[in-house]
């Protein structure tokens, strides 16, 4: 089990990796401690996050702690911490009293990243944010926007990393004239990133857009995020949640995306399952993408609601080859019970994803309802009213006359006038006497 929790952050670099132990550690209790102690010690070898290394201590299980906490490494993290604080934070000062621009720049970028490796990430993107004024080519301030919008991204704060990227992406379009190297490189990072943000978001429709989008250059550029096969994964199931049978087609089709289907076995295979009709078994090998997902700290609240948004879609496509469903063979088809898929069925009629279909227990089916019995266009509702508004009209022995434009702007029967003639004004009226 090490080795498997050693692959299993080997694509990674920075905090990322102790993010995912701590959700390893979180969802699998047999692993729990070990990955916890792993954790530490990355925190021992690769930062100076005391803190951190105190609180996952704790996590750990007494006999455990014994083992792998090491109070003389807390104190040794501790007086890094503040010994190099301060010595880079008295650098800075120095640079700035001698108004050396470049020296200020570097020097708060140095502090930035020391605090980014101390835990400390809302003072680093201060410190980020302030160094914007000492750039001097697009490129400093291409990286300085980078390095805000992995931190935004970090602390989950969606809507600062997309209005960083947006900044991102005007400095790339200037790429040519401000001499920024590796410009296609550097839209795919920060498309990635956008994605990223967008899934934050809730986004889920130009998340999957975003993703899609991407294509294999950007590998080994957003380690400290993600890595290919993050993204592969990411783009199934978005895609499996917000898209139909053609619009899957043609995205496995594209040339960019075929190295993600190598990346993702299990995705692509449910993909292709989808497209088949075979949801059953796109399900089962969607359960194994989903358990990956969920060490993925940027994915793992969503993954419960796109599991969801792909159970609706799939009985959805279903649907549209039927115009009536055995609900037994249709639960056998999804592979749930039937009172769930009557639970589901009905949501989607509810919300008027299947508007025109109803469901008959009794029967035990789902039957797609005659034109006449679905609801109504607005146009026909219109045409109905006028037809027995001039009904009441000679049942009240009036004369109908046709006006000019100008007299039928001016004119019109009153809310009064209509009452009178026994006609409604609104949708809900009542049956006019037979007498």
């Amino acid at each position: 089990m090490a080795f498997s929790l050693t692959e299993d952050i080997s694509g990674y670099c920075g905090r990322i990796k102790i993010l995912r132990l701590l959700l390893r550690a979180e969802s699998n209790d047999d692993q729990r401690d070990e990955a916890l102690a792993l954790a530490l010690r990355i925190i021992a070898e690769e930062t100076f996050d005391w803190r951190a290394y105190v609180s996952i201590g704790n996590m750990l299980s007494t006999g455990r702690r014994m083992v792998d906490y090491d109070t003389k490494i807390e104190e040794r993290l501790r007086a890094l911490q503040e010994s190099t604080t301060d010595k880079l934070e008295t650098e800075v000062r120095a640079y700035k009293n001698n108004l050396i621009k470049e020296s200020i720049r570097m020097g708060q970028q140095d502090l930035a990243r020391h605090l980014w490796r101390c835990g400390d990430l809302e003072t680093a993107l201060k410190v980020l944010a302030r160094n914007r004024d000492y750039c001097t080519t697009a490129l400093q301030v291409f990286h300085t926007y980078l390095d805000m919008t992995k931190i935004a991204l970090l602390q989950a704060s969606w809507a600062q990393a997309l209005s960083s990227t947006t900044k991102l992406e005007s400095i790339v379009e200037s790429a040519t004239q401000a001499g920024l190297e590796h410009d296609d490189v550097m839209r795919e990072v920060i498309r990635c990133a956008a994605a990223i943000g967008q899934l934050g978001q809730r986004q889920y429709q130009a998340a999957a857009r975003s993703f899609s989008n991407l294509t294999i250059k950007l590998s080994g550029h957003l380690n400290e995020l993600v890595t290919m096969r993050d993204i592969a994964d990411l783009t199934a199931v978005l895609t499996l949640a917000t898209s139909d049978r053609a619009a899957m087609s043609r995205l496995v089709r594209l040339p960019t995306y075929k190295p993600y289907l190598e990346l993702s076995i299990d995705g692509r295979e449910a993909m292709l399952a989808f497209q088949r009709g075979e949801y059953a078994a796109c399900l089962a090998r969607l359960e194994i993408v989903l358990e990956r997902l969920r060490l993925i700290p940027f994915a793992v609240l969503h993954v419960t609601t796109l599991q969801s948004m792909i159970r609706r879609n799939a009985i959805i496509q279903y649907c549209k080859a039927f115009t009536q469903v055995s609900l037994d063979r249709f639960a056998a088809t999804m592979s749930i019970t039937r009172m769930t898929l009557e639970r589901e069925l009905a949501g989607l009629i509810f919300s008027e994803d299947l508007p025109a279909w109803s469901i008959d227990c009794m029967a035990g089916v789902l039957i797609l309802l005659p034109e006449l019995e679905q609801k109504p266009p607005v146009d026909f509702i219109v045409t109905v009213e006028a037809a027995l508004f001039r009904m009441a009209v000679k049942r009240a022995d009036l004369r109908l006359e046709r006006l000019s434009s100008s007299a039928r702007e001016n004119s019109g029967p009153s809310r009064e006038q209509l009452n009178v003639l026994n006609v409604a004004t609104t949708p809900e009226f009542e049956p006019i006497s037979a007498e």
